[in-house]
């Protein structure tokens, strides 16, 4: 399964879904759509390659810092 919402939103419905989702795969797209639309910009390359386009993306968007915190605790309270 691909979702494809707003971060937050995203997050907040696979979460509220997830006992009553019986497929094996789930995911969440983010700005992957954007990123090919070209609505946003990619991190450098070099970035990219040390693994820290999300840190990059947060510079860029600052909202994404609060939800970025919110569903590292959450992915925490999951297991």
């Amino acid at each position: 399964m691909v979702l494809s919402l707003g971060a937050k939103k995203g997050q907040q419905w696979l979460q509220r879904n997830h006992n009553r989702l019986t497929i094996p795969v789930r995911s969440h797209l983010g700005a992957a759509m954007n990123f090919q639309a070209g609505i946003l910009k990619r991190a450098p390359v070099m970035l990219r390659a040390l693994g820290f386009e999300w840190l990059w993306r947060i510079k860029e968007e600052r909202y994404l810092w609060n939800a970025t915190g919110t569903m590292v605790l959450s992915y925490y309270d999951y297991f």
